[in-house]
């Protein structure tokens, strides 16, 4: 708590601003989107995709006009409606991301007082309670009682 520079009965409202300002909000930023040739290279890649592309190569080489037009035609499609369908996507997940205000108990003042996840700064002490999640990576527990822990990663795979 020395290295922190926080007490049991957590930091004063004061103290907290300060830190905020400093710190910045608690929050990840959001994952990158990838550029539009990296996207269309990862569905190049598509192991499905490399066989209608050789099947187009092979029916092109034999003189096939037809059959290779039809293949590129349907694997252009396919990587257009991928895309879209993964831009949109993206665009609900933004949407639905700023639209959720995680709410903690974290002591202030020495009271606890429901505050804005996303306030919350370095030496601050959160109260948790059944149920509830916590998003922490340098915390250091005071007080528990019949407490069970999921070490669990989260990765984006977007």
């Amino acid at each position: 708590m020395r290295r922190l520079r926080a007490r049991p009965e957590g930091l004063s409202a004061r103290e907290a601003a300060a830190r905020l300002r400093h710190e910045g909000p608690n929050r990840l930023e959001p994952p990158s989107r990838p550029s539009l040739a990296r996207s269309i290279l990862k569905r190049l890649a598509n192991p499905l995709i490399l066989v209608l592309l050789c099947a187009s190569s092979i029916s092109a080489l034999t003189g096939d006009a037809v059959s290779f037009v039809f293949i590129v035609v349907i694997v252009l499609m396919s990587i257009a409606l991928d895309m879209v369908q993964e831009h949109r996507a993206g665009n609900a997940m933004e949407a639905l991301r700023s639209t959720i205000a995680l709410r903690v108990r974290a002591w202030r003042n020495g009271a606890a007082a429901a505050t804005l996840a996303s306030h919350l700064v370095p030496g601050d002490v959160v109260e948790l309670s059944a149920g509830d999640g916590a998003s922490v990576s340098d915390e250091l527990v005071l007080e528990l009682s019949s407490t069970s822990v999921s070490e669990t990663l989260v990765f984006d795979l977007a």
